[in-house]
């Protein structure tokens, strides 16, 4: 048991601390078009992003994909700054066709993250033990993490859209603008190209 919240523990402080923030920042971009109603259709958005991280965050681990980390990097700051742009364009919220296209960029995206997990694990990996019950445990440790951040965001947005009056699409438009802007920073700070 102490295995399983060793693990667990490392996976909610990995997803919630600040070295994180482009995981955060990506999981806020993905709500930011959704309100607390449309909590089931977020929850499955985590589940469809998680299991992608995780395909790719076993493949690297296992040293069946190879991706340099500084391309991992500007790859994760990429896919913050295009998922809250795509946020700016859309012409409605929540509808049923507009959450089906939320797959695309969670699961394509969300491998994208594993990517970015997958060298902070293998750091933290005892070879020495059951690596897929370690692997479990941090997984189960990033989603309750990634569970927690949605819902403090689903509730703010529910205090600012209903109880604040703030006009949905103005709420959409200020948090995407404002993640856009970070995600283009972190891609200029991340060119690994240049150094």
């Amino acid at each position: 048991m102490y295995t399983f919240w060793a693990y667990f523990n490392l996976g909610i402080r990995h997803f919630s601390n600040i070295n994180s923030v482009e995981h955060i920042l990506f999981l806020i971009a993905l709500c930011t078009v959704y309100l607390m109603r449309d909590w089931k259709k977020v929850m499955l958005l985590i589940l469809c992003y998680s299991i992608a991280y995780v395909t790719t965050l076993l493949l690297s681990t296992f040293d069946l994909i190879k991706i340099p980390e500084e391309v991992a990097e500007y790859l994760i700051s990429l896919t913050v700054f295009l998922t809250a742009a795509w946020n700016l364009f859309r012409k409605q919220y929540g509808s049923a066709s507009i959450f089906q296209l939320s797959y695309i960029p969670a699961f394509f995206f969300g491998l994208v993250h594993g990517l970015g997990f997958a060298g902070y694990f293998k750091s933290i990996l005892n070879r020495n033990t059951d690596i897929g019950f370690q692997v479990f445990s941090f997984i189960i440790g990033i989603e309750t993490s990634q569970v927690l951040i949605a819902t403090l965001f689903l509730i703010v947005s529910w205090l600012f859209v209903n109880n604040f009056g703030v006009h949905r699409r103005d709420w959409v438009l200020v948090i995407s603008s404002g993640i856009a802007g970070i995600g283009l920073t972190f891609m200029f700070e991340a060119r690994f190209w240049v150094q």
